[in-house]
């Protein structure tokens, strides 16, 4: 695969026509010159494109819901013959800047999150919790 830049913001005849030329210097850079032989035509057999923008930093899109506690349960970390007393929370969305220290469960609807004993989450303001685990 050779990678030749495109650098029209249309692709119309005239944008082939840079781009083959550009082709063509590259092709006989790497393999020799007259190897490209232009009169036998081209096709273009993949194309891909790469793209930068700059965008606006996304929008919180709840406020976030409390962590209810569900009580505790026995929950096994390291040594099944040692299970430690854990707590359990239950919430749709965290609010922004909860913390919840382990050992910890957090229940949401479809998943969990688990938080160990040596651990903490802390949830951003999108939600999205951030697990720490101190060593």
């Amino acid at each position: 695969m050779i990678d030749v830049s495109l650098d029209a913001a249309r692709f119309d005849a005239g944008a082939f026509a840079a781009l083959t030329k550009s082709f063509e210097g590259i092709y006989e850079v790497l393999f020799g010159r007259g190897a490209s032989y232009g009169g036998a035509g081209h096709e273009i057999v993949s194309a891909r494109a790469i793209a930068r923008g700059v965008l606006q930093p996304p929008a919180a899109r709840a406020q976030g819901t409390p962590l209810e506690s569900a009580g505790t349960r026995r929950v096994v970390f390291a040594d099944p013959a040692a299970p430690i007393e854990t707590a359990i929370y239950k919430t749709r969305y965290p609010a922004p800047d909860v913390k919840v220290d382990g050992p910890a469960i957090i229940e949401f609807p479809g998943q969990s999150v688990v938080v160990p004993p040596s651990g903490s989450a802390l949830a951003d303001r999108f939600g999205n919790l951030h697990v720490s685990i101190d060593q």
